[in-house]
């Protein structure tokens, strides 16, 4: 892939997140929350929605971890809330 690519294929975007063609399938939208679009008959992914959803999953991971060993999130802390 290019540095400045705007968008790629489905076999680029499936190796830019780790996973098979078939698993892009199934997240993508609407049957997942990744965004595809058509130039043609072509289908190709964003790089910049593929970063933001690695970023989206990230995130939400260290939530999830930091819920499940009892530190607050930031969200917490803007509520004054406890873990």
């Amino acid at each position: 892939m290019e540095q400045n690519q705007l968008a790629v294929d489905r076999r680029a975007a499936a190796k830019m997140l780790g996973i098979g063609p078939t698993k892009l399938w199934q997240i993508t939208y609407p049957r997942g929350p990744v965004p595809s679009f058509r130039v043609g008959r072509a289908v190709r992914y964003s790089v910049a929605d593929l970063r933001a959803f690695v970023d989206d999953r990230r995130r939400e991971t260290a939530e999830r971890i930091a819920k499940d060993i009892g530190l607050m999130t930031a969200a917490d802390l803007l509520e004054g809330g406890r873990p």
